[in-house]
């Protein structure tokens, strides 16, 4: 069981669980403020309220993926409960040749970031916890005051980025 908290402004998130359905308007639809639900898919895709807007030929979200980030914004700031299974390995799908993706870590612990990517040449990994963090190969690199990150933590989400050259599999185990 995962609280998430809305902060009424940005934030990045991920499903940390295996849940009876991921769709938008059942995780989010007990939410007492508007919100919005934006992911990346090649550009960008979208739910506004529990609506799924189409931008740019491409379909907008109704239901969030394990393994995948999104940016999220609510009017209100409140905590939103995720209740589900944790599960026991779930393979992240990751482009390679430099493209930018989001993603998030279905687990119940933080996972090194070195661990998961240091196989795959160079790479970044942004995230977002009221301004940016970043690491880069490995290394936790401080920015405007907030220190780097060197884990992925469950229910959040992040901007990943590697120059390996083909696309290629991670799979977070618990």
């Amino acid at each position: 069981e995962y609280d998430l908290p809305s902060v009424g402004s940005w934030y990045l998130i991920s499903v940390p669980v295996e849940v009876d359905s991921l769709a938008v308007t059942d995780l989010f639809g007990d939410l007492s403020g508007s919100y919005q639900v934006w992911g990346w898919n090649d550009g960008w895709v979208l739910n506004n309220n529990g609506v799924a807007i189409p931008l740019e030929g491409r379909d907008g979200i109704t239901s969030l993926e394990l393994g995948k980030g999104y940016w999220f914004k609510s009017t209100q700031a409140e905590i939103f409960n995720i209740s589900g299974v944790i599960p026991s390995s779930t393979k992240i799908e990751l482009v390679g040749g430099s493209n930018w993706q989001l993603i998030g870590s279905p687990s119940d612990a933080n996972k090194n970031i070195d661990s998961l990517f240091g196989d795959y040449s160079t790479y970044q990994v942004w995230g977002w916890t009221t301004g940016w963090v970043l690491n880069n190969n490995g290394v936790a690199i401080p920015l405007e005051g907030r220190d780097g990150i060197t884990n992925l933590v469950p229910g959040k989400g992040y901007w990943f980025k590697t120059s390996y050259a083909n696309n290629f599999n991670v799979t977070i185990t618990n």
